[in-house]
Parts: structure tokens; C-alpha cells; sequence
């Protein structure tokens, strides 16, 4: 077989097994982090900190360089009408620095503090992006729910519209009775086209926060089981000490405060005479050293402040969260037990209508009450699950 056929084959047969894997939302997640452009930009900025980690260093190194001259001595020539007499010089000039201050080894302190700031935008960065792709990933799985919802009711209606003929044809209700059944029909035929297009404009959602070609065939894992998280603390205090522990922004206004007692530092070794190799240089600037210090003492009571207003954010972002939760939870848990009534009652609406107990437009509201419920426990469900894994994000820095 020619080689070009045989590329052709495994890249079909590589296409092939890349639109049949099931796609869970790690596997999306993952996707999203190792395609997205902000991500791979935020890598690049970690690696230019690590350059300037490695120029602050090298400036402790004594710097050598050598200058080369070259001079003729034409009035020489001429009275020995020999060719022009050049003399070359090469100069060989070094500089090392004993002393400055300190600046040096706190330029190297703040270069790596920079370096961790932005290695905590990038967790950051990863982390709104793996919200981003769950919520959207939640909401593909909740419009497939829809479907089956939809599905299930145009069944039901299929059904009665069937008892409503069979009666009719039977002379037990008169023929205007099946327009009105008719109806329902179309109407779920409607919603049910409805919510397959939602599907796709949901899936479309979610390939772009993946940053997917559009193009691409992939299927979602729609079996998935939204487990009930374990709740990790048993008060909003345990869940904030773990927040403090794992958040970066908590870290990164930690690292900030850091940063300005260092430029503090450096500020300060303006003030002191510089020792080179051969010689101690004392350097008078006027007030220009002063304001830079005071400059440096300001910021850093900003970066305590903000510090502490980063945690009074924290607090506050996790006690609603756990607070939602917990509302969500007893929803959840009453869409359950309301879903269940409902579904009795319909069972009995349904050997009601057979029999005729029950007409047709008492029937139907019935029917809409239970496809409501259906709707609003896989809302609930779907809601809780989200929380969940957010909060576990905040607290515990993972899903």
C-alpha cells in the first residue's frame, strides 16, 4: 500500500477515535487549559519573571570589557619613506561592585517574588477557565435532561390523544375533544425541536470555552453521576481557614505585601555609599531618594490593606456560598419529594382518563404539573452539583 493511503488511513482512523471517546468534564477541563491562548500567554509571562530572576542575578557579577585602539604615525613614514607605522592598544576595562546598599540581593528577592505572583495569575487564570467550561458543560448535560423531559412528555400526549380517539370513535366524547389533544401534541413536538437546538447551541458554548474548531466531532459523556458532595467542614469558619490556605488571591496579595517591603529595602540602600573595586562612591541625590522611600513605605500600607480586604472579600464570598448551598440542598431534596407526588398523581390522572373519570383539560394540567417538576428537580440538581464544585474550588483549591 502507498505510503500517502496509509497516512490518509490513520488519520481517519485517529479522527474516528477522537469523535467516539466519551468526554468527561476533566477531559474538557484538561482540553481547555492545554489549548487556551490566555493560558499559554500566562506561561510565557512565568518564563519572562525567570529571565528577570536570572538578569537581577547576574548583576553581582564583576562586568569586563575591553576597548582596542589603533593609532598611525604618518610624520615617521615620510621621513623614511617606509609605509605607514600603526601601533594598536587594547584596553581591558573591570568593574565589580563590593557593596550597593543591598540592592542587588533584594532586586533578586523581588524577582522572585514576581516570578511566584505570576505563576499564581496562571493558577488564577486556569481557575475561572475550569469554572467557565463546568458551567458550560453543566449546562449541555442539563439541556439533554430537557430532552428526555420533552421526549417523555410528547410520549404522554401521544397517549392521549390515542384514549381521546379511541373514545371518540367509540361515541363516548364528542370530536371537538381532539383538537384540543392534537394541540398538545404539536406544542410538545415544538418544545422538543426547541430543546435539541438548545443542545447545540450549548455544545457550541462549550467547544468555544474549550477554544475547540467548531468542526470538531466530539460526544459528551451524558451518563455521568452527579454525586452528592460530602460536605468537607462542618461551619463556615472551617471552610474559610481552608480558603486562606488555597486561594492565590489570598497568596498573591500576601506575595504583593512582600514585594513592597522589599522595594522598601531597596528604597532604603539608595541611602548608602556604593563600594566598587578600587574606589567607595557616595552618592548625594537631593530629596529624589526620600520620596522614593516614602513612596515605597505608602504602597506598602496599600498592599496590607488590600491584603486585608482580599481575606473580608474571601469571608464574605464564602459564607453565601455556603449559606446557597445549603438553600440548594433543600430544594434539591423538595423538587424530589414533589416530583414523586406528581408522578403518582399522573399515574392515577392516566387510569382516570381510560375510564373516563377525568377530561381532558383537567388532564392536561395534571400532565403540566408534572413535567414542571420533572424540570425543576433536574435544575436543582444540576444547580447543586455546580455549587458544589465550586466550593470545593474555593476551599480546597480542586474540584
Amino acid at each position: 500500500m502507498p505510503q500517502f493511503f496509509k497516512i490518509i488511513i490513520i488519520l481517519l482512523l485517529f479522527q474516528s477515535s477522537f469523535s467516539q471517546k466519551k468526554w468527561s468534564l476533566n477531559d474538557c477541563i484538561k482540553y481547555a487549559l492545554e489549548n487556551n491562548i490566555s493560558v499559554k500567554k500566562s506561561k510565557i509571562s512565568i518564563q519572562v519573571q525567570q529571565e528577570n530572576n536570572v538578569v537581577a542575578k547576574s548583576n553581582k557579577l564583576p562586568s569586563i570589557n575591553s576597548t582596542l585602539s589603533q593609532s598611525t604615525n604618518i610624520f615617521f613614514s615620510n621621513l623614511t619613506n617606509n609605509n605607514n607605522h600603526s601601533t594598536n592598544w587594547s584596553i581591558l576595562n573591570t568593574s565589580y561592585t563590593l557593596y550597593n546598599g543591598a540592592i542587588n540581593n533584594n532586586t533578586i528577592r523581588k524577582a522572585v517574588l514576581n516570578k511566584r505572583l505570576s505563576e499564581n495569575n496562571h493558577q488564577l487564570l486556569e481557575n475561572s477557565i475550569s469554572i467557565n467550561v463546568t458551567n458550560a458543560y453543566l449546562d449541555y448535560l442539563l439541556t439533554n435532561e430537557f430532552i428526555k423531559i420533552a421526549e417523555n412528555q410528547l410520549v404522554i400526549s401521544k397517549s392521549q390523544l390515542e384514549i381521546i380517539t379511541k373514545r371518540i370513535t367509540a361515541g363516548l366524547l364528542p370530536e371537538a375533544e381532539v383538537f384540543n389533544s392534537e394541540a398538545s401534541v404539536a406544542q410538545d413536538e415544538e418544545t422538543l425541536l426547541l430543546q435539541k437546538n438548545n443542545k447545540k447551541l450549548s455544545l457550541l458554548r462549550l467547544k468555544r470555552l474549550m477554544q475547540m474548531p467548531v468542526k470538531t466531532v466530539i460526544v459528551i459523556n451524558e451518563y455521568n453521576e452527579l454525586q452528592e458532595s460530602v460536605f468537607a467542614f462542618n461551619s463556615v469558619e472551617g471552610y474559610f481557614n481552608s480558603a486562606k490556605k488555597n486561594r492565590t488571591e489570598v497568596s498573591s496579595s500576601e506575595l504583593l505585601v512582600e514585594v513592597s517591603k522589599t522595594d522598601i529595602d531597596i528604597a532604603k540602600g539608595n541611602f548608602k555609599p556604593i563600594a566598587t573595586l578600587g574606589i567607595t562612591v557616595l552618592i548625594f541625590t537631593g530629596n529624589r531618594n526620600k520620596g522614593l522611600l516614602n513612596i515605597s513605605k505608602l504602597n506598602l500600607e496599600t498592599s496590607e490593606l488590600n491584603l486585608e480586604e482580599t481575606k473580608f472579600n474571601l469571608r464574605q464570598q464564602i459564607e453565601e456560598m455556603y449559606v446557597d448551598i445549603s438553600n440548594v440542598n433543600q430544594t434539591l431534596k423538595s423538587t424530589d419529594k414533589t416530583l414523586l407526588a406528581r408522578e403518582i398523581t399522573l399515574k392515577y390522572a392516566q387510569k382516570s382518563v381510560k375510564v373516563g373519570r377525568l377530561n381532558n383539560f383537567d388532564f392536561d394540567k395534571i400532565k403540566n404539573d408534572y413535567i414542571m417538576a420533572k424540570a425543576n428537580y433536574a435544575r436543582a440538581k444540576f444547580n447543586y452539583f455546580f455549587k458544589n464544585k465550586i466550593l470545593h474550588l474555593y476551599t480546597l483549591g480542586k474540584f
